[in-house]
């Protein structure tokens, strides 16, 4: 799947950005609390008389507007693997039909492949329905131990977005999807 990330924070633009997006992606992130820090019900009401493509909310810490959100039908929220697991809890009793997507950023390195699958287990017992680890690659080698931790994690099933960030990264963002990425990140 192809996902267009949207974080702009004019609530006009936005609008425009999100249609065309739909028209290109499979599916599209919305950053809601960059756009606004109250989310208002006639925004939320345009964006979702629009929306005909499954939504990812990367949910940042306005607890407001995930409450709004949670009510709003989006079929993803990305959450950071240091979100309360009572509250992961929460989202997983009360909306099961939203997807979680328990994300770890590591902008300094990329770990050792066996620290990655560590890591993935810690998330997955936390209630990653789709785990995302996005690293820093130093060099090309980087990328391959990406790609090892996409096909240690295919082996078991798990859904799971993979890829280095940085200019050696690059590989990993074109060609996740050959070892099954679950998504790819594509700039509208």
């Amino acid at each position: 799947m192809i996902c267009v990330p949207i974080k702009n924070k004019n609530e006009n633009d936005l609008i425009g950005l999100y249609e065309n997006a739909q028209g290109s992606a499979d599916i599209v992130e919305l950053w809601f609390d960059r756009i606004h820090p109250h989310l208002t019900d006639e925004f939320l009401s345009k964006i979702f008389r629009i929306k005909t493509k499954p939504l990812i909310y990367k949910f940042e810490g306005n607890e407001q507007n995930l409450i709004k959100l949670l009510n709003c039908k989006i079929d993803y929220i990305d959450l950071d693997i240091k979100t309360s697991a009572s509250l992961i809890k929460s989202i997983k009793k009360n909306h099961p039909e939203i997807k979680i997507i328990l994300s770890h950023h590591d902008f300094m390195e990329t770990p050792t492949l066996e620290n990655l699958k560590a890591l993935s287990a810690r998330m997955i017992k936390k209630g990653a329905d789709i785990v995302k680890i996005a690293t820093t690659a130093k060099n090309t080698g980087d990328c391959f131990v990406i790609f090892s931790l996409l096909e240690f994690l295919k082996a078991k099933k798990q859904r799971a977005i993979c890829l280095c960030m940085g200019k050696f990264g690059k590989l990993t963002r074109m060609a996740g999807h050959l070892f099954d990425n679950y998504l790819m990140y594509c700039p509208l």
